[in-house]
């Protein structure tokens, strides 16, 4: 892949690419580096991939797998969460935050990307691999506990 395609699918993708990782490593240094080094190996490749936004992605979650194994525990996402978190919304960061460490990691990351990176579930079924019916399965999954938790937190106030 030649520098100037990957700059420009780097334009085009970088907030994807972004948090996608963060979805994995919940580290905002953690996921700019994983991002940094998906992009140094693709300088490397011969081919340019048939897809490359997709084949990026995958380098970049396979890069964010790698750092989470090097750091070797997950840290908080409240930092992720306040930082995304909408003004009008009322449920605590630290509610938001135990909510979002309920779900696998599978389901966490289709969350992130479908909701924050507004990728489609066929993007995000094309860059993992998967089935379209495995990803709405896992963002479903997914949803069904976060409502869960916050519906019980809605109870108790």
């Amino acid at each position: 892949m030649s520098p100037e395609d990957l700059r420009a699918c780097y334009v085009q993708h970088h907030k994807r690419f972004y948090l996608a990782a963060l979805a994995i490593t919940l580290d905002r240094q953690a996921a700019e580096d994983a991002v940094h080094d998906a992009l140094e190996r693709m300088l490397t490749r011969k081919r340019a991939p048939a897809n490359a936004p997709a084949y990026v992605m995958r380098a970049v979650r396979n890069a964010a797998i790698d750092a989470a194994r090097r750091m070797r525990r997950m840290q908080t996402a409240e930092d992720v969460l306040v930082a995304s978190a909408d003004e009008r919304c009322d449920i605590s960061p630290r509610v938001l935050t135990a909510a979002f460490a309920r779900p696998a990691r599978d389901e966490r990351e289709v969350i992130f990307l479908y909701v924050y990176a507004d990728l489609s579930f066929r993007e995000i079924a094309e860059s993992r691999r998967r089935s379209i019916n495995t990803v709405t399965s896992w963002y479903r999954r997914g949803i069904g506990r976060l409502r869960a938790i916050l519906e019980t937190h809605d109870e108790r106030n």
